[in-house]
């Protein structure tokens, strides 16, 4: 029943409420919870992560943003890494100066991403399918 008291609260936040969490130490925590709930469906939990759009420069430029993008990034399927990815790309010089910015360049492989991105396709698809091979021996 917790779970579901916290996703409610969660879905009922405001865009902004949900990025100054993400940007919090405690709160960076609480979307850790959220991508490692066994008891959450995928579904529910994009309702929540996709209230990001739009704020990732912001996210990736702070301390525990970043985390929690990178976070997002590991649980991401293909199609949302895109959109990630396209939605950054355009601010890869603010990201590359900024302390934080510059490991979202690195951990996303913008640069890659910019400059060839059939090869980044393909390496970004091998790794979702790799991640999932290791859950799967995981369990």
């Amino acid at each position: 029943a917790l779970p579901i008291l916290v996703l409610g609260s969660l879905k009922a936040m405001i865009e902004q409420d949900l990025v100054t969490l993400a940007c919090s130490n405690h709160g960076s925590r609480v979307f850790d919870a959220l991508l490692d709930s066994g008891s959450v469906t995928e579904k529910q939990k994009w309702k929540v992560l996709g209230k990001l759009k739009g704020h990732y420069l912001k996210s990736a430029c702070d301390k525990y943003g970043s985390r929690v993008l990178d976070q997002i990034w590991k649980a991401a399927a293909l199609g949302e890494k895109k959109k990630m990815i396209k939605e950054i790309a355009p601010h890869q010089q603010k990201l590359q100066s900024d302390f934080f910015g510059r490991h979202i360049v690195k951990n996303f492989a913008l640069y890659h991403f910019l400059k060839r991105p059939r090869d980044w396709d393909e390496y970004q698809a091998a790794e979702v399918k790799r991640r999932k091979m290791f859950a799967d021996l995981l369990e």
